[in-house]
């Protein structure tokens, strides 16, 4: 329950959010029906990964653009694919063998996988 009043707090784009999301909605409707589970859990963590795909790029709009920004925006396509293809795989995955719980939380966490990239890359241009 703390989890999901946590969730509903921080902003989407927060690591802790883009994983306990996906994972505590799929795991609500998998305890009835797994792979339709699997597949909202998969779903939630898509529309994670289409809308930092979106955001990140617009970072450098303001009227600051630090070396952060350009660094971001210029990963984003390359981190977008590999979060977006590890998603779709672990989807497969998960739906052909729903029972794995490790298999839907690693489904489940690769938005805040790449919300995790995106800090780490902002962090690395801000130190040089």
């Amino acid at each position: 329950m703390l989890a999901f009043g946590l969730a509903l707090l921080l902003p989407p784009s927060s690591p802790f959010a883009a994983l306990a999301l996906p994972a505590l909605l799929g795991e609500w409707v998998a305890r009835r029906r797994p792979r339709l589970g699997v597949l909202v859990g998969a779903l939630l963590a898509g529309a994670y990964i289409t809308v930092l795909a979106l955001l990140v790029p617009l970072c450098g709009l303001g009227d600051e653009a630090g070396r952060a920004c350009d660094r971001m925006s210029a990963a984003s396509t390359s981190v977008t694919w590999c979060a977006g293809s590890a998603t779709l795989a672990l989807t497969v995955l998960a739906i052909a063998w729903p029972s794995p719980r490790a298999l839907r939380y690693a489904l489940w966490s690769t938005p805040a996988l790449m919300v995790a990239t995106f800090v780490a890359i902002g962090f690395a241009s801000r130190r040089r």
